[in-house]
């Protein structure tokens, strides 16, 4: 995550992946997940920050009115049929990577009902980077749209 807030990349087994950044501002930055196409998307403070409780007021605030914002152009743009806003916070939480970071997941009725945790698992499949930030580019139209 620290590699994407700075170089808009990061590095996996070798080969340089390249974000689809959807927006960002100076202290917060919104992207498509690498592995998927479906709008699931990643919201982080610029900042290394491992632990929600270490954010500073500003980087809160920063973050989650991106989350808001992003969940709204998801929800404008992709129908969903729900969405999961979430975030693990320490290891027990099941947090996986040792940055703050929201999912904003896009859920439609029959995927949920045979969702469990793990179906969220990385699966290091990298998605085409065109594609992805094709999507990004229809995401943010709307976050240009609503701000204000």
């Amino acid at each position: 995550m620290c590699e994407t807030a700075t170089r808009k990349s990061w590095t996996y087994e070798g080969r340089d992946c390249p974000s689809a950044v959807i927006a960002e501002n100076d202290l917060a930055l919104s992207f498509i997940r690498d592995d998927r196409l479906d709008g699931y998307s990643y919201v982080i403070p610029k900042r290394h920050v491992p632990l929600l409780t270490e954010l500073r007021d500003d980087e809160a605030a920063a973050v989650m009115s991106m989350v808001r914002q992003l969940a709204g152009a998801i929800s404008a743009e992709l129908s969903p049929d729900g969405l999961n806003v979430f975030q693990n916070n320490g290891l027990v939480a099941n947090q996986t990577v040792p940055h703050v970071h929201f999912h904003v997941a896009p859920r439609s009725a029959e995927q949920m009902a045979t969702w469990e945790p793990s179906s969220d698992r990385w699966s290091g499949d990298i998605q085409p980077v065109e594609s992805r930030r094709e999507l990004a580019h229809r995401l943010a139209r709307h976050l240009e749209l609503g701000a204000s």
